[in-house]
């Protein structure tokens, strides 16, 4: 199924689902349903041919043994019948091994009621009002996140035991009416209220996915048994499911609105999407930053954390303002942050665009006690050392190699200033020294080398996007040009230099200009995307032309080739490819 008729699907089950939700999940369950069928189906019909061909050898031997003459020939057809029998019945435990499937156990801290009887006290209340089972495992991570999984003990045939994970990091950034309401929405996704057949759907399509990869990974022949079919069942189970897990993520905010309010619960939304972003962006970003300078790591990595928490992102009025402009498409179950604000009632989405009320609204008030604090407690000191150890262990090969990357890097633009002083710099080297300030001391001090290289140069679409883009960030008008020439030059440009301009011409009040450049850059990026997508893989599905190399492109592919031990023969062909096609993607075998 392509990208456009999985999306025209969903669509098309997103009014059915709304139009009428019973007969939606009734074809949901068959669908879940079907799947079922076909193995067991095609299991039961391998176990009818092992049996009528054990019938067969005994009529064979009954056939002997009144007709003796006959012996030769049906000796020959019964030494037929046990290889092919044997084979039928390893295919059948190949199948019945892939129904074991196994889930890797979520890793994390783990809580006893013992340990944490606030926040036991907060899960039991939770679980009592929504109707839903207390998960048997509770663990603490590292995560920005909190999730619930149920992994089945039986693989198809049922049972599951029950997971809830909580991020640390999720727990700093929140206060703790604020993670009750956290709690409340993953545990709407266990609600028997709401949502046991949305988590039997889970499940059913998680253990499939685990069992197709089972029986490829065991590469039994029987496999083309299975595959033709999962090629058709697939994509369709995926979009019947997408629609129902984007419906329970509302239903789980109203979960959550019913334990903290939706006043509550739509801060919670906010405040979780943007200290997300200053997690990612900010915290660790600027984590590593430091490695440019610093050859050790920092005694301590926590402490920064909960500082980052505690203070404004620098850019957190624009991540918000963002936020509500954006709107659900298809990258994510999660509905946008504007949507799920307006089912709870937190705030009105008219049906065109996103017409933010002046000023717009205001930003969750500062958390003064967090909910590690107050979940937690003493607890806090040790899973975070614990959790810093593990981090520290995961940046550490990136601390070292960003540290070294930044001294060869010093050096390079220490001789490139070098030449500068000189009067020998050519204009390659130019762009070079521009790239290497620009890493090392910050794009700000990179802006007059980027205009100086561009007055030598001003076809150069990476040079164009980046004056342009620290222009308009200092409202400067002079960056309009430079971005719309770097879109020209580079159309991969287009979606951040679209955006780039928007926010400029939305500070300007020019809202309906800067509307169209939303659009051209969304629009961008789902070609973008798709162009992603098609070059993801190859199959023998694919369209291949000829490659059109020049002769010296292929004279320094075949040096290439030549170095390589144990390459003889190469092939080298162009997928067809029907976005950006100017961009080919080649396929080397």
């Amino acid at each position: 199924m392509t990208e456009a008729k999985f999306e025209t699907l969903v669509r098309r089950l997103e009014r059915y689902a709304k139009e009428q939700p019973a007969a939606y999940q009734f074809h949901v369950g068959a669908l879940a349903a079907l799947g079922y069928l076909y193995i067991f189906g095609v299991v039961l019909g391998l176990l009818a041919l092992i049996v009528g061909m054990i019938a067969a050898g005994i009529g064979i031997v009954m056939f002997v043994g009144t007709h003796p003459g006959a012996g030769a020939g049906a000796l020959g057809a019964v030494k037929l019948l046990i290889p092919l029998g044997l084979g039928l019945a390893a295919l059948i435990g190949s199948v019945f091994r892939s129904f074991q499937v196994h889930f890797p156990a979520p890793e994390g801290f783990p809580l006893h009621r013992v340990q944490a009887p606030k926040l036991f006290a907060a899960l039991d209340q939770i679980c009592g009002t929504l109707q839903a089972p207390i998960p048997q495992y509770v663990l603490v991570n590292g995560d920005y996140n909190a999730a619930v999984a149920q992994h089945p003990r039986l693989g198809l045939f049922g049972g599951h035991v029950g997971y809830l994970m909580l991020g640390l990091p999720l727990m700093e950034a929140l206060s703790p009416e604020q993670f009750r309401s956290v709690l409340a929405h993953e545990i709407g996704h266990l609600s028997r209220n709401h949502s046991r057949f949305s988590g039997w759907v889970y499940r059913v399509k998680a253990t499939w996915r685990q069992m197709l990869q089972t029986l490829l990974a065991q590469r039994h022949g029987g496999i083309s048994l299975f595959l033709p079919f999962f090629r058709w069942y697939a994509p369709y189970f995926s979009a019947y499911s997408f629609v129902l897990c984007r419906g329970d993520e509302y239903v789980a905010d109203q979960c959550a609105a019913q334990i903290a309010g939706a006043q509550t619960t739509g801060q919670t939304l906010i405040r979780v999407h943007l200290k997300g972003r200053a997690f990612e962006q900010e915290f660790w970003s600027g984590l590593l930053d430091q490695a440019k300078t610093e050859p050790r790591l920092p005694d301590s990595i926590y402490p920064q954390l909960q500082a980052s928490f505690r203070k404004p992102a620098v850019r957190e009025a624009q991540w918000y303002e963002d936020a509500l402009d954006e709107r659900t498409d298809l990258g994510d179950t999660h509905p946008s942050l504007s949507e799920r604000l307006a089912a709870l009632g937190y705030r009105t989405v008219p049906g065109g665009p996103l017409d933010l009320p002046k000023p717009p609204l205001p930003l969750p008030p500062p958390v003064e006690e967090t909910a590690a604090d107050a979940f937690l407690g003493p607890l806090v000191p040790h899973i975070a050392g614990s959790l810093e150890a593990e981090w520290r262990t995961n940046i550490a090969d990136a601390w070292v190699k960003t540290n070294q990357e930044a001294r060869r890097n010093q050096a390079k633009l220490d001789d490139l200033e070098t030449k500068v002083a000189d009067g020998t710099i050519t204009l390659d080297e130019a762009w070079t020294r521009v790239k290497l300030v620009a890493e090392l001391c910050g794009e700000e001090e990179a802006l007059p080398l980027v205009e100086e290289y561009l007055r030598a140069k001003p076809d150069h679409a990476p040079a164009n996007f980046i004056c342009g883009k620290l222009l308009v960030e200092r409202r400067d008008p002079r960056g309009l040009p430079y971005l719309n020439r770097a879109m020209k030059d580079a159309p991969e440009a287009a979606g951040p230099a679209c955006d780039a301009i928007y926010w400029f011409l939305r500070g300007q009040g020019k809202l309906r200009e800067a509307a169209g450049y939303r659009e051209r850059g969304r629009t961008h990026d789902r070609e973008w995307g798709a162009a992603r997508l098609e070059r993801a893989d190859i199959s023998p599905d694919d369209k291949f032309l000829y490659h059109g190399l020049s002769a010296e492109q292929l004279g320094k592919l075949r040096h290439e080739l030549m170095a390589c031990d144990g390459v003889w023969r190469a092939y080298l062909v162009r997928k067809q490819v029907r976005h950006f096609p100017e961009k080919p993607l080649y396929v080397l075998g």
